[in-house]
Protein backbone atom coordinates (compact mmCIF):
# COMPACT_ATOMS: atom_id res chain seq x y z
CA UNK A 1 0.00 0.00 0.00
CA UNK A 2 1.71 3.38 -1.27
CA UNK A 3 1.75 6.26 1.46
CA UNK A 4 -1.02 8.32 -0.19
CA UNK A 5 -3.44 5.02 0.27
CA UNK A 6 -1.70 4.69 3.94
CA UNK A 7 -3.27 8.15 4.47
CA UNK A 8 -6.53 7.97 2.89
CA UNK A 9 -6.97 4.34 5.25
CA UNK A 10 -6.01 6.50 8.19
CA UNK A 11 -8.06 8.48 8.06
CA UNK A 12 -11.22 6.56 6.98
CA UNK A 13 -10.41 4.19 10.21
CA UNK A 14 -10.20 7.03 12.60
CA UNK A 15 -13.65 8.63 11.56
CA UNK A 16 -15.11 5.10 11.44
CA UNK A 17 -13.72 4.09 15.40
CA UNK A 18 -14.55 7.82 16.06
CA UNK A 19 -17.84 7.43 14.73
CA UNK A 20 -18.62 4.21 16.49
CA UNK A 21 -17.10 5.33 20.19
CA UNK A 22 -19.67 8.42 19.42
CA UNK A 23 -22.65 6.23 18.33
CA UNK A 24 -21.76 4.06 21.53
CA UNK A 25 -21.57 6.70 24.27
CA UNK A 26 -25.04 8.00 22.91
CA UNK A 27 -26.30 4.48 23.46
CA UNK A 28 -24.95 4.29 26.85
CA UNK A 29 -26.13 7.94 27.74
CA UNK A 30 -29.87 7.19 26.56
CA UNK A 31 -29.36 3.44 28.43
CA UNK A 32 -28.12 5.04 31.50
CA UNK A 33 -30.71 7.63 31.69
CA UNK A 34 -33.74 5.61 31.04
CA UNK A 35 -32.38 3.29 33.99
CA UNK A 36 -32.27 6.26 36.33
CA UNK A 37 -35.80 7.32 35.42
CA UNK A 38 -36.81 3.56 36.74
CA UNK A 39 -34.77 2.67 39.30
CA UNK A 40 -35.29 2.48 42.75
CA UNK A 41 -32.83 3.40 45.52
CA UNK A 42 -31.93 1.46 48.44
CA UNK A 43 -28.87 1.09 51.35
CA UNK A 44 -25.74 -1.29 50.38
CA UNK A 45 -22.79 -2.47 51.99
CA UNK A 46 -19.41 -3.71 50.19
CA UNK A 47 -18.88 -6.99 51.36
CA UNK A 48 -15.98 -7.86 49.12
CA UNK A 49 -13.44 -6.28 46.75
CA UNK A 50 -12.04 -8.21 43.98
CA UNK A 51 -8.57 -7.74 43.00
CA UNK A 52 -7.92 -8.30 39.31
CA UNK A 53 -4.14 -8.09 38.50
CA UNK A 54 -2.32 -7.75 34.77
CA UNK A 55 1.27 -8.03 34.30
CA UNK A 56 3.13 -5.39 32.04
CA UNK A 57 4.32 -6.86 28.41
CA UNK A 58 7.82 -4.43 29.33
CA UNK A 59 8.29 -6.53 32.65
CA UNK A 60 7.02 -3.78 35.15
CA UNK A 61 5.44 -3.94 37.83
CA UNK A 62 1.84 -5.89 37.83
CA UNK A 63 -1.48 -3.29 37.67
CA UNK A 64 -4.01 -3.67 40.35
CA UNK A 65 -7.40 -2.94 40.15
CA UNK A 66 -10.31 -3.76 42.15
CA UNK A 67 -14.19 -3.71 41.74
CA UNK A 68 -16.44 -3.89 44.40
CA UNK A 69 -19.28 -6.53 45.43
CA UNK A 70 -22.53 -4.74 47.26
CA UNK A 71 -25.21 -6.25 49.00
CA UNK A 72 -28.43 -4.81 49.40
CA UNK A 73 -32.16 -5.10 50.36
CA UNK A 74 -34.82 -4.73 47.75
CA UNK A 75 -38.11 -3.51 48.52
CA UNK A 76 -39.61 -6.99 49.06
CA UNK A 77 -36.65 -7.17 51.99
CA UNK A 78 -34.99 -10.03 49.75
CA UNK A 79 -31.10 -9.41 49.96
CA UNK A 80 -29.42 -9.45 46.71
CA UNK A 81 -25.47 -8.59 45.51
CA UNK A 82 -23.86 -7.72 42.58
CA UNK A 83 -20.20 -7.10 41.41
CA UNK A 84 -19.99 -3.11 40.42
CA UNK A 85 -19.19 -2.34 36.19
CA UNK A 86 -16.14 -0.57 37.30
CA UNK A 87 -12.65 -1.27 38.64
CA UNK A 88 -10.03 1.30 40.27
CA UNK A 89 -6.86 1.54 41.56
CA UNK A 90 -6.92 2.41 44.19
CA UNK A 91 -10.09 0.82 45.29
CA UNK A 92 -13.11 3.31 45.33
CA UNK A 93 -14.10 1.84 48.60
CA UNK A 94 -13.93 -0.27 51.16
CA UNK A 95 -15.05 -3.69 52.60
CA UNK A 96 -18.27 -2.67 55.30
CA UNK A 97 -18.77 0.64 53.28
CA UNK A 98 -22.45 2.06 52.95
CA UNK A 99 -22.96 2.97 49.64
CA UNK A 100 -26.21 3.86 48.17
CA UNK A 101 -27.73 1.59 45.40
CA UNK A 102 -30.08 1.77 42.18
CA UNK A 103 -31.60 -1.01 40.68
CA UNK A 104 -34.71 -1.75 38.67
CA UNK A 105 -37.35 -4.14 40.66
CA UNK A 106 -37.54 -7.38 38.98
CA UNK A 107 -33.52 -6.73 37.60
CA UNK A 108 -32.00 -6.43 41.52
CA UNK A 109 -29.13 -8.41 39.48
CA UNK A 110 -28.62 -5.51 37.60
CA UNK A 111 -27.79 -3.08 40.34
CA UNK A 112 -25.41 -0.15 40.12
CA UNK A 113 -23.53 2.24 42.90
CA UNK A 114 -24.75 5.33 42.57
CA UNK A 115 -21.42 7.31 41.96
CA UNK A 116 -20.76 9.49 39.04
CA UNK A 117 -17.65 7.02 38.61
CA UNK A 118 -20.29 3.90 38.41
CA UNK A 119 -22.92 5.33 36.02
CA UNK A 120 -21.12 8.14 33.40
CA UNK A 121 -17.43 7.56 33.90
CA UNK A 122 -17.16 4.76 30.99
CA UNK A 123 -19.23 7.19 28.31
CA UNK A 124 -17.50 10.02 29.15
CA UNK A 125 -14.09 7.46 28.56
CA UNK A 126 -15.13 6.22 25.04
CA UNK A 127 -17.04 9.65 24.23
CA UNK A 128 -13.60 11.01 24.74
CA UNK A 129 -12.00 8.90 22.78
CA UNK A 130 -14.88 8.59 19.65
CA UNK A 131 -14.62 12.96 19.98
CA UNK A 132 -10.23 12.29 19.37
CA UNK A 133 -10.29 9.74 16.66
CA UNK A 134 -13.39 11.28 14.81
CA UNK A 135 -11.80 14.49 14.81
CA UNK A 136 -8.47 13.75 13.90
CA UNK A 137 -10.36 11.25 10.82
CA UNK A 138 -12.78 14.40 9.88
CA UNK A 139 -9.46 16.64 9.91
CA UNK A 140 -7.10 14.89 7.43
CA UNK A 141 -10.26 13.99 5.33
CA UNK A 142 -11.42 17.76 5.52
CA UNK A 143 -7.81 18.91 4.39
CA UNK A 144 -7.44 16.69 1.79
CA UNK A 145 -10.72 18.09 0.11
CA UNK A 146 -10.29 21.43 0.67
CA UNK A 147 -6.44 20.67 -0.98
CA UNK A 148 -8.04 18.86 -4.07
CA UNK A 149 -11.09 22.07 -4.34
CA UNK A 150 -8.54 24.52 -4.14
CA UNK A 151 -6.09 22.97 -7.18
CA UNK A 152 -9.43 22.49 -9.02
CA UNK A 153 -10.32 25.76 -8.77
CA UNK A 154 -7.08 27.40 -9.90
CA UNK A 155 -6.60 25.26 -12.86
CA UNK A 156 -9.67 26.24 -13.67
CA UNK A 157 -9.66 30.13 -13.05
CA UNK A 158 -6.13 30.75 -12.08
CA UNK A 159 -3.72 32.64 -14.09
CA UNK A 160 -0.94 29.81 -16.07
CA UNK A 161 2.44 31.42 -16.07
CA UNK A 162 5.62 29.61 -16.81
CA UNK A 163 8.27 29.40 -13.91
CA UNK A 164 12.24 28.10 -13.89
CA UNK A 165 12.55 24.57 -12.65
CA UNK A 166 15.35 24.42 -10.12
CA UNK A 167 15.33 21.05 -8.96
CA UNK A 168 14.16 18.23 -6.50
CA UNK A 169 14.30 18.33 -2.65
CA UNK A 170 13.34 15.94 -0.36
CA UNK A 171 10.34 16.94 2.33
CA UNK A 172 11.90 15.85 5.52
CA UNK A 173 8.64 17.72 7.38
CA UNK A 174 7.10 14.26 6.73
CA UNK A 175 7.67 10.82 7.23
CA UNK A 176 5.75 7.44 6.45
CA UNK A 177 7.29 3.86 6.56
CA UNK A 178 10.32 6.06 7.39
CA UNK A 179 10.13 7.35 3.76
CA UNK A 180 10.75 11.26 2.91
CA UNK A 181 8.63 12.68 -0.48
CA UNK A 182 9.79 14.22 -2.92
CA UNK A 183 8.75 17.88 -4.49
CA UNK A 184 9.31 20.28 -6.98
CA UNK A 185 10.89 23.51 -6.54
CA UNK A 186 10.62 26.76 -8.71
CA UNK A 187 11.24 30.06 -9.37
CA UNK A 188 9.65 33.01 -10.98
CA UNK A 189 10.20 36.55 -11.30
CA UNK A 190 7.22 38.90 -11.02
CA UNK A 191 7.99 41.40 -13.98
CA UNK A 192 5.07 44.19 -12.47
CA UNK A 193 7.11 44.05 -9.20
CA UNK A 194 10.32 42.58 -9.66
CA UNK A 195 9.82 40.30 -6.97
CA UNK A 196 11.06 36.88 -6.83
CA UNK A 197 8.63 33.93 -5.96
CA UNK A 198 9.28 30.58 -5.20
CA UNK A 199 7.29 27.40 -5.86
CA UNK A 200 6.94 23.85 -4.31
CA UNK A 201 4.56 21.11 -5.53
CA UNK A 202 2.54 18.49 -3.90
CA UNK A 203 4.58 15.93 -2.34
CA UNK A 204 5.75 13.27 -4.81
CA UNK A 205 5.99 9.37 -3.35
CA UNK A 206 8.81 8.25 -6.14
CA UNK A 207 12.25 10.47 -7.66
CA UNK A 208 10.95 12.53 -10.40
CA UNK A 209 14.57 13.65 -11.49
CA UNK A 210 14.51 11.00 -14.37
CA UNK A 211 11.01 12.20 -15.40
CA UNK A 212 11.82 15.90 -15.85
CA UNK A 213 13.24 17.02 -18.80
CA UNK A 214 12.08 21.09 -19.60
CA UNK A 215 13.69 23.42 -17.44
CA UNK A 216 10.09 25.88 -17.76
CA UNK A 217 7.47 24.23 -15.65
CA UNK A 218 3.56 25.26 -15.24
CA UNK A 219 2.18 27.09 -12.25
CA UNK A 220 -1.60 28.41 -11.79
CA UNK A 221 -1.55 31.14 -9.45
CA UNK A 222 -4.35 33.24 -7.75
CA UNK A 223 -4.13 36.78 -9.54
CA UNK A 224 -5.15 38.46 -6.57
CA UNK A 225 -2.54 36.90 -3.78
CA UNK A 226 0.32 34.51 -5.98
CA UNK A 227 0.80 33.11 -3.10
CA UNK A 228 -2.17 30.83 -3.64
CA UNK A 229 -1.41 28.72 -6.09
CA UNK A 230 -0.52 25.45 -8.32
CA UNK A 231 2.17 23.66 -9.26
CA UNK A 232 1.42 21.54 -12.39
CA UNK A 233 2.70 17.74 -12.31
CA UNK A 234 0.42 16.24 -14.34
CA UNK A 235 3.72 15.52 -16.91
CA UNK A 236 4.55 12.98 -14.48
CA UNK A 237 3.73 9.18 -14.21
CA UNK A 238 0.88 7.83 -11.69
CA UNK A 239 2.88 5.91 -9.00
CA UNK A 240 1.73 2.62 -9.51
CA UNK A 241 -0.38 1.14 -5.80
Amino acid sequence: MGPIKILSFIAYLFTFIGMLGLIGTGFGYFSTKDFLSRATPAEGTVINLIEKSSSSNSGGPSTHLYTPVVRFKSIQGEEWQFTASVSSYPPAHRVGEKVFVLYIPGQEEDAKINTFRSLWLLHFIFGGLGFVFFTIGISLLTVRFLKESKEKKLRNQGIPIQVEFQGVERNTQITINDRNPFRLIAQWQDPATSKLHLFESANIWFDPSPFISKRQLTVFIDPNNPRRYHLDISFLPELAE
